[in-house]
């Protein structure tokens, strides 16, 4: 529509909106606009936070990435910050950047943030589909802000702040997550302090990356040799135990200390500890290793863990132990705040079948300290187990392929990855989705070949679970703590909407019967209506409520409302569709709509109603339905004063595979949203029955063919079958034409041709076909004929001078051709022009068609010769290209629309005559019973090359008729191509007969479909010479021309011989 809408901000507390950060611009080593975070500071260890913003008109740029040091004197522990961009989609972001600040005062601390520099990254302004931005960050140890305080916070050349945002502890979301909901508030006047990001004119250095933990290994132990999973006593660096159980060696020779005493371990939060986990019962058969599992700390989801005394560069094992043997259950999972390992039992009561679980991963420190987190219902500490690791011997060979992608659900899958076999490994693929690492164990194919391991994973059917990173995981068999991964393939599975096709199901509506197609009343899930309507009951039964008091369907970023949607008198008769009609809501693309409360599995169908009787108000004639993966055929839904439609309807299908589904309405699309009605229905709504609708019509529409020539029309038509076909001429139904081909013999004189198709909801006609017979000379067409059609792609339109054609003028990338306006018999033929060419790029071709597009069909510039792409067709090619893929200069007959140039035999030669001389080329082509025989002369050299092709020319075009005309183009190499001196001429076989007339007289006859252009010659010997027949009189009688020579007491010799006026 064309009402004004300015940008909404993200609203509706009841949506999970993101939070995003701050932008600004840097002059020398100043950040202009970024202000210091205000309110209470807090420290609890939320997974993430940080604050949405939009933004401004142009877009900006970002090249630093930076978190508050509240102190100045250095950051406690690494953050990693990252930025994510809106996805239209609910509350859903994308990754687009991450960097790692470092703990200490590595980072230069300016404006009170230290900075670390990234890739310079644009943050555009997409309209309100591209224009919202968030930046999270870890917050774990460090001081951060509740509030992001006051202006100048974020400048508005930067952007302006939308809310505030976070992933929650009870989320496996993390800042590294490629796709995720982030919950805010959606209130520009809040966001979290803690992450910001800016512009400075002098690069700062790039961050090291943060150490990102890879999850090894995870299972259940009994005793003390669990220990030895993650390395030998001699390796340790150090154990940590907790709650009080102090020094402790187990007797396999690992050693644990308290995390206070030692150092080695860094817990905040809420703390609490505890010294009977293994009261229940259950033993190692280690005192010292029961001790230690049996003292704890404790406490909520924010507490936090940091493993500290790290050698940078260092690579590590690490495990953690947890044991609860007093009767409860639970699992655990351990994080770094950019991923999370599987989930593990570690509660068994009694201690049956175990004592507890262990969790192992592995990882590089690129500090002298990782975050380690414990992260479960039950959150407790027991023990902590680092050891020194091996460098990796396991070599990759092909890494995760494809790299990534992004499907609509419902779709096939395929990865493969491959490593080296020696050492001898094993094989797992993952999964890491919302940062939880699953084996997958179904669809896999390991191959091991000349020493690789190649493995293949297929994903059928996937759907939005599908959702998360793919890699191979390879582990050496003699040693299991040697683990090599591929690399993460992240798969994007969008939910999609299957769309009824253009007219099934998509239409136009006058009265409230339009709600009947989704379903019946029974079946209605839910109807919502917008902008106030409020419930309505329609009066056949459906009921509809406001999508805001009903929660049934959400709008995102606060779109504008409209009461006056139907004016001029519109109505359907039905006062409550009325009402829901008239109202609305408006906005642009990034106002996306999301079905809300659907059951997992449920199919459904939706109904989609808009409308808009303002006439030139409407912002578009034609609206679309899209579910962010697909978009739904167009729709015409505004009509002026609700006639002779009051609006348009758009029907789809789907299965549920969450509790939402996007679905957003456009009423232009890319650029404006409208919503009016929904109704929301149980099943899949059968189809309709269709009316008849010709997908191909009659061609070509004007012919000129002999008298008895075959000839077939044809149709194709799509719609309710059963399909009746009736065919008609002037005079009416044709007895027996009942199918879509109707196939005959030309009848003498001008007949006109169509047929009728019905069904039973409608019935159409075709175009109709005229059709002359000829019982005279054939015609003959050449350029200085009225009626032809000239066709081009913008750059040069072929010009025709006298008997000269102009197809490409020296510019590059052109295209043209010129067709005949009526359509010509094409079962015999003769033709010839002349050809000169000068640029060396790319050729012509003489075309017989009967595309659709009639004389109006146009193909493709360059090597396409301006014929790629027309269909159905044939073709006499020439190319002049030298550097075309197959044989260069030459000339093939090709159809529909293929070239010489990608054909199997390429372009034939033409030596010794040289087609891309400069010099005229006479061309002449003789086309009789399935054989076209080539002749090219070059008069200046001279030079002659012949050639012949075996095609059946009805076949291929699809009749006896088509149309004529010359097509030619050029690329990157330009060229001057002109045709001349061009003729046609159709002919059946030049067949003579000879009878006994009157006394002393024969009577030499031949039909007069032969082509005026074989002339009869006569001899008194076989071997001639021949000369131009004299007769003593001519006449047609019938169909055959006769000519009539006295007999005399000699031996006479009559033949036709082609004698072509542009011959050289």
């Amino acid at each position: 529509m064309n009402t004004p809408y300015a940008p909404k901000w993200k609203i509706a507390p009841s949506i999970c909106l993101a939070a995003l950060f701050a932008l600004s611009v840097a002059q020398a080593q100043n950040i202009i606009g970024v202000g210091v975070p205000t309110g209470t500071t807090r420290n609890d260890t939320y997974v993430a936070a940080g604050f949405e913003f939009y933004a401004p008109t142009g877009g900006t740029t970002i090249n630093a990435l930076g978190f508050w040091d509240q102190s100045g004197t250095g950051l406690l522990a690494p953050h990693t910050v990252s930025i994510f961009r809106y996805n239209n989609t609910g509350s859903q972001y994308v990754l687009l950047a991450t960097a790692t600040i470092p703990p200490g005062t590595t980072a230069p601390l300016i404006n009170g943030y230290r900075w670390v520099g990234i890739p310079t990254l644009a943050l555009p302004n997409n309209g309100q589909g591209g224009g919202y931005y968030a930046i999270l960050a870890n917050q774990t140890q460090d001081t951060w802000a509740n509030s992001i305080g006051s202006a100048p916070y974020l400048n508005p050349a930067i952007g302006t702040v939308s809310g505030q945002g976070l992933i929650v502890n009870n989320s496996t979301s993390t800042v590294l997550s490629s796709l995720l909901n982030i919950n805010g508030t959606g209130n520009p006047n809040q966001g979290f302090g803690g992450p910001n990001l800016g512009y400075l004119t002098n690069q700062l250095p790039a961050s090291v990356p943060a150490a990102q933990i890879v999850w090894d290994a995870e299972g259940t132990f009994t005793d003390n040799t669990v220990l030895g999973l993650a390395g030998a006593p001699s390796n340790e660096v150090y154990g940590v135990d907790f709650g009080g159980s102090g020094l402790q060696t187990t007797t396999n020779g690992y050693t644990f200390n308290d995390y206070t005493t030692s150092g080695n371990m860094t817990l905040g939060g809420s703390l609490s500890s505890y010294n009977a986990y293994l009261s229940g019962g259950g033993t190692t058969g280690d005192s010292g290793f029961d001790a230690l599992l049996n003292s704890g700390i404790y406490g909520n989801q924010n507490i936090y863990g940091i493993l500290n005394n790290l050698t940078v560069g260092q690579r590590y094992h690490v495990i953690m132990l947890g044991a609860d043997t007093r009767g409860s259950t639970a699992q655990f999972r351990v994080t770094d705040h950019l991923t999370y390992s599987p989930a593990q039992t570690f509660c068994f009561p009694g201690g049956t079948p175990a004592i507890g679980g262990y969790v192992m991963g592995t990882f590089t420190a690129t500090t002298a300290s990782q975050i380690f987190i414990m992260f479960s219902s039950q959150v407790q500490y027991n023990a902590i187990l680092l050891e020194k690791a091996a460098p990796v011997t396991i070599q990759l060979v092909t890494n995760t392929t494809p790299a990534s992608l992004s499907v609509g659900s419902g779709t096939n899958v395929v990865f493969t990855a491959a490593f080296s076999n020696t050492p001898p490994i094993t094989v797992q693929w993952q999964v890491l989705a919302n940062g939880v690492t699953n084996n997958i164990n179904t669809g896999v194919v390991n191959v091991t070949n000349n020493g690789v391991v190649s493995s293949t994973l297929t994903l059928t059917n996937v759907t939005v679970s599908n959702s998360g990173s793919y890699r191979l995981k390879a582990v050496n068999a003699a040693n299991i703590s040697d683990v090599a991964f591929s690399s993460p393939a992240p798969l994007t599975v969008s939910p999609v909407i299957t769309w009824y096709a253009a007219g099934t199901y998509n239409g136009v509506f006058n009265n409230n019967s339009v709600l009947t197609y989704a379903g019946t009343v029974a079946n209605e899930v839910y109807g919502v209506d917008f902008g106030g309507a409020g419930l309505q009951t329609t009066a056949n039964g459906y009921t509809f409520d406001d999508n805001v008091s009903s929660g049934n369907m959400t709008v995102a970023n606060n779109p504008s409302s409209y009461n006056s949607y139907m004016t001029g008198g519109a109505t359907t008769g039905d006062p409550a569709l009325d009402t829901m009609l008239t109202d609305g809501l408006y906005g642009g693309p990034a106002n996306s709509g999301t079905l809300n409360n659907l059951t997992i599995g449920q199919a459904y169908t939706v109904l989609v109603l808009l409308d808009d009787t303002r006439g030139n108000a409407a912002g578009g004639s034609v609206f679309h339905v899209t579910d962010g993966v697909t978009v739904s055929p167009g729709q015409q839904y505004a009509f002026a004063n609700g006639a002779p439609h009051v609006g348009g309807f758009i029907m789809g299908t789907f299965t549920a595979q969450a509790t939402t589904q996007p679905l957003t309405i456009l009423n232009v699309l890319g650029a404006a949203s409208q919503y009016n009605a929904v109704l929301l229905e149980k099943g899949i709504a059968p189809p309709p029955p269709i009316g008849p609708a010709f997908t191909s019509d009659v061609t070509p529409l004007l012919s000129d063919v002999p008298v008895g020539a075959p000839m077939s029309f044809s149709v194709s038509v799509s719609g309710s079958t059963p399909l009746h076909y009736q065919w008609a001429n002037q005079n009416g139904p044709i007895a027996g034409a009942t199918n879509s081909i109707y196939s005959f013999n030309a009848l003498a004189g001008t007949n006109s041709y169509h047929v009728q198709v019905s069904n039973t909801v409608s019935a159409i006609v075709s175009s109709t076909a005229v059709l002359i017979g000829d019982t005279t000379v054939p015609p003959l067409v050449t350029l200085t004929n009225s009626g032809w059609v000239i066709n081009d792609n913008g750059i040069f339109a072929p010009t025709i001078n006298g008997n000269a054609l102009m197809l490409t003028d020296g510019n590059t990338g052109e295209s043209g051709n010129a067709f005949f306006s009526a359509g010509q018999y094409v079962g015999g033929f003769i033709a010839s022009f002349y050809y000169q060419a000068n640029g060396g790029a790319d050729g012509v071709t003489f075309c017989l068609q009967n595309a659709p597009a009639g004389t109006s069909a146009l193909g493709s510039s360059g090597g396409g010769l301006g014929y790629g792409g027309i269909a159905p067709s044939a073709a006499f090619e020439m190319n002049i290209y030298t550097n075309a893929i197959h044989g260069g200069i030459g000339i093939l007959v090709q159809t529909n629309g293929n070239i010489g140039d990608f054909s199997n035999s390429g372009y034939l030669s033409t030596a010794p005559v040289n087609i891309d001389s400069g010099d005229n080329i006479y061309v002449q082509l003789y086309y009789v019973q399935g054989v076209m025989k080539v002749l090219l002369i070059d008069p200046s050299v001279p030079a002659t090359n012949s050639s012949s092709f075996s095609i059946n020319l009805p076949a291929t075009v699809g009749n006896g008729s088509a149309y004529i005309g010359l097509t030619g183009s050029d690329g990157g190499v330009a060229s001057t191509q002109t045709v001349s001196n061009f003729l046609y001429s159709y002919t059946t076989p030049p067949i003579i007969s000879i009878a006994q007339g009157a006394s002393g007289q024969v009577v030499v006859s031949w039909p007069v479909s032969v082509s005026s252009l074989f002339k009869l010659l006569q001899s008194s010997s076989l071997i001639g010479p021949w000369v131009p027949a004299t007769p003593l009189s001519f006449a047609v009688v019938g169909l055959k021309n006769q000519a009539t020579f006295n007999a005399g007491g000699n031996a006479s010799y009559y033949k036709l011989k082609l004698n072509d006026p542009n011959a050289p």
